[in-house]
Formats: structure tokens, C-alpha cells, sequence
């Protein structure tokens, strides 16, 4: 008789999923920190990879041309060829005002990157912490959390760089090796992305809910990795399949609540009613919007959530890939 080993490992993602589905429903004061955490994180690896590759065809025929330097060339053009000391002043203004707008919209994604981390696994007296103290936290940490996106997010562009640098090399010229050669950069590239973005989490959690520095925090997040890197694929699979999953439902809600607008629309097309099909189009678009947004707010925390959840079974040394697992259970080796 085959003796069954009664010590089993726990499970880790039915209870990782489900705790990050719930935990981002719960508490959904996390909605608006996690949306403008996501202006520049958003979680998400395979979903991001896809994004970054869909525009690689094209980013890779303009990689070397001139656009960016034209605009620039054309801002200051506008302030040296100005008219009148008057309208310099204007155009240079403008220019700094639109500087000034996107450098303060990274560093409030940057606080809201703390905040976020903060509210899902921080505690205040043995409490979640609240909306002001995790914002709190998250601008006491926006320094290290700057320094940390500037590795990863450099990193990852660095990497984007290197995989359409020889596309928009050779990609005048296409072959069947060139065809193979992008099959291989870009799997390359998905690796890069992949573990930059596991790297970014975990050191970001490290910085926020230990206090460990910027370089402490990338070492720790990159043994991490390597010990685990089976375990990371597979969390960013289910990650990207909850995400799908997530606005497929958004768009299926919004279709079900939109169905009597579009009938209002109808009657007001078939009585020529001008303003009420305008107003309806309206109302639809704006419901579209309130539920996507809606949509993207939950998975932005859902994903956090999990990140959060997989960096605390990591570091108790409990998280075992479903794939090892399998193996195992195969193999008939005992843990």
C-alpha cells in the first residue's frame, strides 16, 4: 500500500486570487490612488509586453527619424523667432507650464505608488491604514520610490531600445532571418519586461512596508526573482487572464446598461429628435467611460493586491509553483 505524504504545501493562487479579487472590491477607497499609480506602474507584465509590441513595427521604422527633434526644434523656434520680448515670454511659458504639468503628474503617480502598497499591506495600530495615512506614507516614501522607478522603468526602455534598434535596421530589407531574429527579440524583450516588473513590485513593497533602501531592496527583489522566477511567470499569466477577464465583464455590464439608450437613440433618429439623440449619445459615452474606468480601477488594485500577497508568501518561503507541484505529483517526489 502507498503510504500518501500528508504534508502538502499550501495552495498559492487559490488563495493569492481570490484574496486580491476580494481585497480590491472590499476596499475600494484604493480606486483612485491605484489609477493614478498606473499612469506610470500598472502591474500588469503580459498585458504591458502586448501594448509594447503591438507598436513595435511602427516605432521601429521612426526609432531614428527626426519627429521628436523637430518638436523640440519647433518649441524653441517659436521662443527665438518670437515677434516681440512679449510673445517669447508667452511660448516659453507655455513650454514650462507643460513641463512642470507632466513632471508633477509623475510625482503624484510616484506618491500614489507608495499609497497604494501602503493601504494594502500596511497597518496603523493593528489596523488597514486609511486614505490620508497611506498617502502620507507614500510622499515620506516618494524619493526612494522615484529612485526605484528610475532603474526599472530605465531599465525597461533601455531593453525596448535594444529590441527595435535592429529592426529599424534591417527592416528595410525583410527576410525569413529577420522574421526569426524579431521572434527572438521579442521573447527576449517579454523576458526583460517580465522580470523588471516582478523586480519593481517586490523592491517597491520591500521600500514602502520594511523601510529597506533602494539598493537593499533591488538585491533582495532580484534573489527573489531567481528563486522563483517559475512562480513569477506563472502569476504574471494569471494576472494578465484576470485583467481580460475583469474588462470583458466591464464591457458586458456597460453593454447591458447601455441597450436602453440605444433604443432612445433610435426613436430619436427615427423622430429626427436632434437634441435628445445627441444627449443620449452622451449619456452612453459617458457611462462607457465611468465603467471602464471603473473596470481598469479594480484591476489596477487587483493587481497590486497580488503582487503584495505573492511578496509576503515569498519571503515566509511557502510558495511553491503550480508547475513544481505538478512535476512533483508526477514524479511521486515527497516535499
Amino acid at each position: 500500500m502507498i503510504r500518501k505524504n500528508k504534508k502538502q504545501h499550501r495552495p498559492l493562487y487559490r488563495e493569492i486570487v481570490p484574496a486580491a479579487i476580494k481585497g480590491a472590491w472590499r476596499h475600494r477607497w484604493l480606486w483612485p490612488i491605484a489609477l493614478v499609480a498606473g499612469l506610470v506602474q500598472t502591474g500588469g507584465i503580459v498585458d504591458a509586453v502586448l501594448l509594447s509590441l503591438k507598436r513595435i513595427r511602427l516605432e521601429s521604422v521612426t526609432l531614428f527619424d527626426a519627429s521628436w527633434a523637430d518638436s523640440l526644434n519647433t518649441i524653441w523656434g517659436r521662443i527665438v523667432g518670437a515677434q516681440d520680448v512679449l510673445e517669447a515670454i508667452l511660448q516659453a511659458q507655455n513650454l514650462v507650464v507643460a513641463v512642470t504639468i507632466v513632471i508633477a503628474t509623475l510625482l503624484l503617480s510616484f506618491i500614489c505608488q507608495g499609497a497604494l502598497v501602503y493601504g494594502i499591506g500596511g497597518s496603523v495600530h493593528g489596523k488597514l491604514p486609511g486614505f490620508r495615512e497611506s498617502l502620507h506614507v507614500g510622499a515620506i516614501n516618494l524619493g526612494r520610490v522615484f529612485a526605484l522607478n528610475v532603474v526599472t522603468l530605465g531599465l525597461t526602455w533601455l531593453a525596448r531600445f535594444l529590441l527595435l534598434v535592429p529592426l529599424a535596421v534591417f527592416s528595410e530589407e525583410p527576410s525569413s532571418a529577420l522574421a526569426l531574429a524579431s521572434v527572438g527579440m521579442a521573447v527576449l524583450y517579454i523576458l526583460a519586461v517580465l522580470s523588471l516588473t516582478a523586480i519593481h513590485f517586490f523592491s517597491l513593497n520591500a521600500i514602502v512596508l520594511q523601510g529597506a533602501h533602494v539598493t537593499p531592496a533591488l538585491e533582495r527583489a532580484a534573489l527573489m526573482l531567481r528563486a522563483s522566477w517559475v512562480t513569477v511567470i506563472e502569476i504574471a499569466l494569471i494576472l494578465f487572464g484576470v485583467g481580460m477577464l475583469t474588462f470583458g465583464l466591464g464591457l458586458a455590464l456597460f453593454v447591458a446598461m447601455w441597450l436602453p439608450l440605444f433604443l432612445l437613440q433610435l426613436g430619436a433618429a427615427l423622430m429626427n429628435f436632434e437634441t435628445l439623440f445627441v444627449f443620449a449619445n452622451f449619456l452612453g459615452s459617458l457611462l462607457f467611460f465611468l465603467v471602464m474606468l471603473s473596470a481598469g480601477a479594480f484591476n489596477l488594485s487587483f493587481q497590486y493586491r497580488a503582487w503584495n500577497l505573492l511578496f509576503v508568501r515569498l519571503g515566509e518561503g511557502g510558495a511553491v509553483a503550480k508547475m513544481h507541484r505538478v512535476l512533483r505529483g508526477w514524479l511521486g517526489i515527497r516535499a
